[in-house]
C-alpha cells in the first residue's frame, strides 16, 4: 500500500469505483436471486434443493456447536483436574509434615 501526501490525487477516480462498487452489487443481487429461484424449484429427493442446502446449513451450525461445546467442555475438565490434582498433592505433604513433626 503507498502511502499518500497531502495533495496527492487518488490513482483511481472515486465516484468510479462506486459506481462499479453499485453495478457489482446489483449484478450480485440479480445472480443470488436466480439461484435461489432455481433451488427452489429443483428436486433433490422428496424435497426442494433449497430445503436440501437450509437442512445443511443447519446441520453445519449444530456441528460448530456441539464442537465448541465439547472443547469448552474438555478445557473445563482439564482445569479441574490439574487443581484437585494440586489440592490432594497438598493435603498429603501437609499429611506428611504433620505426621513427621
Amino acid at each position: 500500500m503507498r502511502a499518500f501526501r497531502e495533495g496527492d490525487a487518488p490513482e483511481e477516480n472515486p465516484v468510479e469505483l462506486q459506481s462499479e462498487l453499485e453495478k457489482s452489487a446489483q449484478e450480485l443481487t440479480l445472480l443470488i436471486q436466480r439461484i435461489n429461484r432455481t433451488n427452489s424449484a429443483a428436486r433433490f429427493g422428496e424435497r426442494t434443493l433449497a430445503d436440501a442446502l437450509a437442512e445443511r446449513d443447519v446441520l453445519k451450525i449444530r456441528y460448530n456447536a456441539y464442537r465448541e461445546l465439547a472443547s469448552a467442555a474438555s478445557t473445563t475438565q482439564a482445569r479441574m483436574t490439574r487443581s484437585r490434582s494440586k489440592v490432594h498433592q497438598y493435603r498429603e505433604c501437609r499429611g506428611n509434615s504433620a505426621e513427621g513433626g
